[in-house]
């Protein structure tokens, strides 16, 4: 827990999330460090009267309840992905990219999609200065959702359906894509 605490912080004056990504076993059993993810995140930025992306950084944050919670749904949803080995992945309401990006740099086939204009352009901007292309992240909403260019082996819809004015619709254009 220490090293999750210290590996996770937010630099306040610039605004960027820095997070520490886990060390991974590499081909011969050695556990290889795979770098940090540096992120802008929105702020509570609006677009049409809606607040997008993450007002507040929670993957950074220095209050010790959000750290653990976090910790928590990073280690499940980590798990999840490691345990069925999915070819590919698409995050449906991907806000600023910090899942996609940290997938792509574990070499994972990945994509993302929001809603948001504004967060689409934060989540491409936080892409290319990780040496990331930008064409990772497309701007549709959830209601959407075509199989043809939406379905995956796994897809991810975190923190989505709460915001929906109409869930259900979000839950069908889902399971067309399932």
């Amino acid at each position: 827990m220490a090293d999750f605490l210290t590996a996770n912080r937010i630099l306040l004056k610039d605004v960027l999330v820095l997070v520490d990504l886990r060390s991974k076993k590499s081909g011969n059993g050695s556990d290889k460090k795979l770098g940090r993810i540096v992120m802008k995140i929105s702020q509570g930025e609006m677009e049409d009267g809606v607040v997008v992306g993450n007002a507040y950084d929670k993957y950074g944050s220095r209050k010790h309840i959000i750290r653990l919670i976090m910790h928590g749904f990073d280690n499940a949803l980590s798990e999840l992905v490691h345990k069925i080995k999915p070819t590919d992945i698409h995050e449906i309401g991907c806000g600023e990219g910090y899942w996609v990006l940290r997938w792509q740099h574990e070499n994972m086939k990945v994509r993302g999609s929001d809603f948001s204009g504004k967060v689409i352009n934060i989540a491409r901007t936080n892409a290319v200065e990780l040496g990331i292309s930008d064409f990772l992240f497309e701007q549709f909403s959830i209601y959407d959702l075509i199989p043809e260019r939406d379905s995956a082996d796994l897809i991810v819809c975190c923190e989505v359906l709460e915001h929906l004015e109409d869930p259900e619709a979000g839950l069908a254009a889902l399971q067309r894509i399932a």
